[in-house]
């Protein structure tokens, strides 16, 4: 099936500081990520507020990863062949999720502020994406409390255009709504697809049953906006039990198995679907652990575990 758009991707280095993005494990990371068959990169790093309800995005210099670290990890990747989505993603330093910011709507000021310093970071990265030549660029994730602000996030989008020619994405959750008026402005909807299909099903089979009601909803979404829609982040961990809360990384007992089932499962229901534009798999560090200790890992990484045949044979035979 032809498509304008499908990305064989991965989300990579996240949680990386400072310059990790330098060293040469994140080369040796990306160049394994490559031969798995990936054709695309989402390098996502982190911008920090202080609270939940703090207006100021600021950046820290004791460990958010430096323009240099990007300069460096895009071309690594453009050398290598990737096609490159370029992700900063807002965090309060507080810990409290990123959902949850947020003001009253009787105090406009607070919106006012926040969403200049917001556009302030975007349009930076933007820039940057641009001089670059980076595929995509994803203006934000996973924040429901704003998504809301329809005039807002068009007044941004609009801004950003003016600094970036490429494709424009935006990281939604899927089980916390989307915002159909704002996707309009997208060329790509990206959402968050960490749906708790083990809660109904342990086998491929059953997931694949679940998975295809996710599908039909999403079908419904796309009628509405006429927009591609593509996961900028999906996956569960290797542990027993992850497919039940597979946004969640804690669990005591490796289960490579689950994981796999999971892969399986999603593969099976979107990859040929019409309205879909492919995958950002959660998540790739940019400094692997050893291939012999895999077994050892509970993480969202399928390096050295069952999974990763699964989208080997996905990316690279499909």
């Amino acid at each position: 099936m032809k498509r304008e758009l499908f990305c064989k991707g991965y989300t990579w280095g996240w949680c990386s500081r400072k310059g990790d993005y330098l060293k040469p494990c994140a080369d040796s990371s990306l160049r394994e990520l490559k031969e798995m068959g990936a054709e695309w990169v989402a390098i996502c790093f982190d911008l920090t507020q202080d609270t939940f309800a703090s207006t100021r995005i600021y950046f820290d210099y004791s460990r958010t990863v430096t323009d240099l670290d990007i300069i460096n990890a895009v071309r690594m990747a453009k050398d290598i062949g990737f096609k490159v989505c370029l992700k900063p993603v807002v965090n309060p330093a507080d810990g409290v999720w990123r959902q949850y910011i947020n003001f009253p709507d009787e105090a406009p000021q607070y919106w006012d502020q926040w969403f200049k310093s917001y556009t302030d970071a975007m349009v930076h990265y933007a820039d940057l994406a641009q001089y670059l030549n980076c595929e995509m660029f994803c203006t934000g994730c996973e924040m429901g409390g704003a998504d809301r602000k329809t005039d807002y996030w068009k007044k941004m989008l609009t801004t950003v255009r003016e600094h970036y020619d490429g494709l424009l994405t935006y990281n939604f959750q899927y089980d916390r709504g989307i915002n159909t008026e704002v996707c309009g402005e997208l060329d790509a909807i990206g959402l968050s697809l960490y749906h708790p299909v083990g809660r109904v099903a342990d086998d491929v089979e059953g997931m694949v049953s679940e998975f295809r009601k996710v599908a039909d909803d999403l079908k419904k979404i796309h009628d509405i906006t006429k927009k591609p829609i593509l996961f900028m982040e999906t996956g569960c961990v290797n542990g027993k039990g992850a497919t039940k809360e597979p946004w969640a990384h804690q669990f005591d007992e490796n289960d490579e198995d689950e994981q796999e089932r999971f892969y399986k499962s999603i593969m099976e229901v979107f990859w040929d679907q019409e309205w879909f534009s492919g995958y950002f798999w959660w998540d790739w560090p940019s400094n692997l652990y050893p291939i012999e200790k895999a077994n050892e890992i509970i993480s969202f990484c399928i390096y050295g575990k069952k999974a990763s045949a699964v989208l080997k044979d996905w990316y690279l035979n499909r």
